[in-house]
């Protein structure tokens, strides 16, 4: 047989499921991430299989959700410098590295 691997990343930008905006790194509601998301292996929950005993999710989802949230709602931009900011690039193509290097300083 053929093993088929999801690339999740890639998935996380489905235009089908998030939008045209996709490819642009766009904060969003929360309750959106939790009902579109497949980062964390939601599609491998079913209830209906074995009643749910053979479900394999992450069980740092919420944890790791929260974590996001609070870091975006204290971090204030204005106070850090990004050495060689210009050259950040996001690569569309899904490559996973996706961001350059840089180096994060205070103002």
């Amino acid at each position: 047989g053929v093993r088929h691997v999801l690339f999740l990343g890639r998935a996380q930008r489905d235009s089908k499921k998030w939008g045209d905006d996709s490819h642009n790194f766009t904060l969003r509601e929360l309750s959106e991430y939790e009902t579109k998301s497949v980062g964390f292996a939601e599609m491998a929950v079913d209830e209906n299989v074995l009643g749910g005993r053979n479900d394999r999710d992450c069980p740092g989802k919420d944890l790791a959700l929260l974590i996001g949230q609070l870091f975006f709602e204290e971090f204030d931009q204005s106070a850090w410098r990004a050495d060689g900011a210009a050259d950040i690039e996001l690569d569309h193509a899904g490559a996973i590295a996706q961001v350059t290097s840089f180096t994060l300083r205070p103002v």
